[in-house]
């Protein structure tokens, strides 16, 4: 903590020969309480506050966190010493709360923001940037707010790692434009003391200042910021924000550590700074308020995704319903299916497949997150804060809320229990594991995304969607020729059909509960059609076979959405990205079809040392034989030298011209070359960020990704046929 300030903060309740501070009690009653807060913001007062909470890891934390935002009425949040490791955006019971740890195991430092479901609204970019600093950029109808939320090294800490602090602030505030609302809130760990310095400190500061003071001081003037606590004349029990934990009965320690530092341009705009010494979540710090008067938040309009609810399948009478409408809607289709009319025989198909799913189907409904937290311990919170200038009944208080959180979190996890035994009974196994995932916290979460760019952050998803765009062009650039190779048409020129059958197994083959790709179609809609082996089904497949026998494929198929998902925690580059493509599932069938074909003739002519992509050869038999061999060479007392190599970007940097050569040289029909060289030639890529694309991009080398081709293909590249 900071250095221990001796001046003692008095109550205009308390005398003047008295050694403690006695507060008046603030009214028992809570407007609002656990309830959204509707911010009329329109030349209104937003409120915006920063509170260090000494850890969020407590049970019952967040809930007594937020029951105090509402109480105070405050709209934007600010928490420093969260100790969350990792970073993302989880859904409280009154709006959204952006956090950025690290991967410590001891949960140490991490901030956070609060913010109302108005205000996420507004929100356009998160940056986490470490565990001491994290940035919101906000919209709103003046100009972007900038909030950089932080958490200072304490004074036991080395002169460097201050300096570190304060350069990674610098990097960020860099990324702000001139003219916006910047902010940056927090617990510097410092005192600035009282006195005036130019425009960057005013008059009623508290306490004497300190080293860390004099370099927070240097910081604002270097950046154009000034010290709001510090311009509002306020009683000193309005302005400390610490109480030292040595304070004891005569000897009073209370400091001023954290500070609300505003851009200068908007000095007009802060009505009010104070501190609520009656505000409780059992930590040693106040919150600092600061009511800021501007233009309303501008709504960031987002594309809402919305998930069809494909449980529906498993109901049996639905199923039937649903199939009766598909055989209807798509069976009597009569017209013969010929090269002119691919195109349009699939938008037919599409259009009403996809139809029969958002009406017949619908969405997956969002189910509220049941909180096990109860009114009674909210009630207790409430009483423990009343009785906050008492010890002897805080203490007591304190302790009735922790047993009754242990109580009701051991009831709800009970309850929890219960359902996944009857799930387990109904062998149900797809919903035990999402249940035990949500139970234990296991559940993968969304990352979010920071890119760097000539060594600086970027802000804003266009501009990330810019660099993403840059990065894919590259990857998959090569000086191949844009003309498909030839195909020698009078070998196997028709080839054989694909026959019912081929399309039945290709379908049953499909993964359920995988995101679709730009026609929408879910992969549990197609087995319903090839449960049923009605006329639908005999549609999909004379498109299979005229596509097949003309080298036309539909637009779609040619188009796949890229969506980067980060390998580590706080990932900056995109090479830390792994990307994962999204395509049609009826194009995975079509080409589950062709895979069968061509699948064996790969497998001949592959090394008998290959693992993984085989039957019967994976990666974990690959591992049994290693482990086999390393532990009989430890019997016979014999050396196991073993080297492991790391293809870069392996799959990215295959050779269309090279593919097709091996793939001729293998043996397979020209008809199947005539499709392998029609989808690698003519596909396109877009990238997806916070559900914004970019513009399609041409893929010149690489398999597919997604594509169950591309493993054979790879494994016949890879295996020196080259």
């Amino acid at each position: 903590m900071a250095d221990e300030n001796q001046k003692m903060a008095l109550s205009p309740e308390h005398p003047l020969s008295g050694e403690r501070v006695l507060r008046i009690p603030p009214s028992p009653t809570i407007e609002n309480q656990g309830s959204k807060v509707k911010l009329q913001v329109y030349d209104k007062t937003v409120r915006i506050a920063t509170w260090n909470v000494r850890s969020l890891f407590q049970s019952g934390k967040l809930a007594n966190t937020e029951a105090e935002m509402c109480r105070m009425k405050i709209d934007i949040l600010g928490l420093s010493e969260v100790r969350w490791p990792g970073s993302g955006k989880q859904k409280t019971k009154g709006g959204y709360i952006y956090y950025s740890g690290g991967t410590d195991p001891k949960h140490q430092y991490g901030t956070a923001i609060m913010v109302s479901n108005r205000i996420a609204q507004s929100v356009i970019d998160f940056i986490p940037l470490n565990d001491r600093t994290a940035f919101w950029k906000l919209r709103t109808t003046h100009r972007d707010m900038n909030i950089v939320q932080v958490y200072a090294p304490t004074n036991d800490k080395s002169d460097q790692e201050t300096e570190e602090f304060y350069s990674a602030i610098d990097e960020i505030l860099r990324l702000t434009k001139r003219g916006e609302i910047t902010m940056v809130i927090g617990d510097f760990n410092a005192k600035i003391g009282c006195g005036a310095e130019g425009d960057n400190v005013g008059s009623y500061g508290l306490g004497t200042r300190n080293d860390r003071g004099n370099r927070l001081a240097q910081f604002c003037v270097e950046n154009d910021l000034l010290i709001a606590n510090t311009f509002f004349k306020q009683h000193p029990r309005r302005l400390y924000t610490w109480k030292s934990p040595a304070e004891k009965d005569g000897r009073i320690i209370r400091n001023q550590i954290d500070f609300i530092l505003v851009g200068l341009n908007f000095k007009k705009n802060i009505k009010s700074v104070k501190t609520y010494p009656g505000a409780d979540i059992h930590s040693d710090h106040n919150p600092v308020v600061m009511d800021f008067k501007m233009k309303r938040f501008l709504r960031v309009e987002r594309r809402v995704t919305s998930r069809i609810d494909t449980k529906q399948r498993k109901n049996p009478e639905k199923r039937q319903e649903i199939s009766l409408v598909i055989e209807k809607e798509l069976g009597n289709t009569t017209n013969p299916i010929s090269v002119d009319n691919v195109e349009k025989t699939w938008n037919t198909i599409k259009e009403k497949i996809v139809k029969i799913q958002e009406v017949n189907i619908g969405f997956t409904k969002n189910n509220k997150k049941q909180e096990w937290i109860t009114e009674e311990i909210i009630d207790l919170m409430v009483e423990r804060r009343i009785n906050k200038t008492n010890p002897t009944e805080y203490k007591k208080y304190n302790k009735i809320i922790r047993r009754k959180c242990r109580e009701a979190k051991e009831k709800w996890m009970s309850a929890k229990c219960q359902e996944i035994e009857q799930l387990q009974e109904r062998y149900d196994h797809f919903n035990v594991h999402k249940k035990i995932k949500e139970m234990t916290g296991k559940r993968r979460k969304r990352q979010e995304t920071n890119l760097r760019g000539d060594n600086e952050l970027i802000v804003g998803t266009e501009e990330k969607l810019v660099r993403w765009k840059e990065y894919i062009q590259k990857l998959f650039d090569d000086d191949r020729p844009n003309a498909s190779p030839s195909i020698n048409k009078e070998i196997n020129e028709k080839g054989p059909i694909i026959s019912k059958q081929e399309v039945i197994h290709a379908i049953k083959a499909q993964k359920e509960g995988k995101a679709t790709g730009l026609d929408k179609i879910n992969a549990e809609v197609l087995k319903l059609i090839a449960e049923n082996e009605g006329k639908t089904l005999d549609l999909l497949t004379a498109l299979f076979n005229e596509i097949y026998n003309s080298g036309k494929i539909p637009s779609d198929w040619l188009r796949s959405t890229f969506v980067p998902l980060p390998k580590k925690p706080n990932s900056t580059h995109c090479d830390d990205y792994r990307i994962i493509s999204l395509m049609s599932h009826v194009l995975k069938t079509f080409l589950r079809v062709i895979h069968a074909r061509i699948y064996k003739k790969c497998e001949y002519q592959m090394d008998n040392t290959q693992f993984g992509f085989r039957n019967g050869m994976g990666t974990r038999e690959a591992l049994f034989s290693l482990n086999v061999l390393a532990q009989r060479c430890r019997d016979m007392n014999v050396d196991v030298y073993a080297c492991f190599i790391d293809y870069r970007k392996a799959f990215d940097c295959v050779s269309h011209e090279k593919m097709m050569q091996i793939l001729r040289e293998t043996g397979i029909d020209e008809q199947d070359l005539h499709v392998v060289s029609e989808l690698y030639w003519h596909q396109t890529a877009t990238v997806e960020i916070d559900q914004m694309t970019s513009e399609d991009i041409q893929i010149r080398r690489g398999v597919r990704q997604g594509c169950v081709l591309s493993l054979g293909v790879y494994i016949q590249r890879s295996t020196g046929r080259s």
